[in-house]
């Protein structure tokens, strides 16, 4: 997903539908997982390691809009604020 990000701020892709194309997926997939390309630092380091909230999933993460401020990410993915 930070590659999609990237792509964005690069201009490589304009749409959700050209990411879609280029990775051979659905633009629905593209838009459930690129808002964890802007999980806080904190947030994706835990999930990668292994260290977040025991109750946390992926499915969690695209189920429900996610803020984009970093506090409210960790409140409501139960993280210390």
């Amino acid at each position: 997903t930070h590659l999609w990000r990237t792509w964005f701020e690069r201009g490589k892709v304009n749409s959700f539908a050209a990411v879609a194309e280029r990775e051979g997926c659905t633009e629905a997939y593209v838009r459930k997982l690129l808002p964890i390309a802007f999980l806080a630092p904190d947030i994706t380091e835990a999930m990668l390691a292994g260290t977040q909230p025991r109750n946390l999933t992926l499915a969690d993460l695209i189920s429900k809009p996610l803020p984009l401020d970093w506090n409210t990410q960790r409140q409501r993915l139960g993280f210390p604020a």
